[in-house]
């Protein structure tokens, strides 16, 4: 299946820009807790991605969810 083959190379790629952006941000002097925040947030974006573009809804746990994850990242962020 062609269109198989496809995502999973396209996976792939994203998988490996995203390992990528991590250790550039590493080694640019981002200090490991906060460049792991920071990454960590990606199912936030997912969870938006899926709403905006699929129309999945979106609860009160999602929304809370979001919010403590975005609160994480600001509080690891300060020094």
């Amino acid at each position: 299946n062609s269109a198989g083959i496809l995502f999973a190379v396209l996976g792939a790629l994203a998988t490996c820009a995203g390992s990528l952006g991590y250790f550039f941000a590493l080694k640019a002097g981002g200090g490991a807790g906060q460049v792991t925040a920071v990454t960590s947030v990606y199912p936030a974006l997912t969870l938006i991605l899926s709403w905006f573009f699929l129309g999945e809804p979106i609860g009160i746990k999602k929304i809370i969810g979001i919010v403590f994850a975005l609160a994480s990242v600001i509080l690891l962020s300060q020094k």
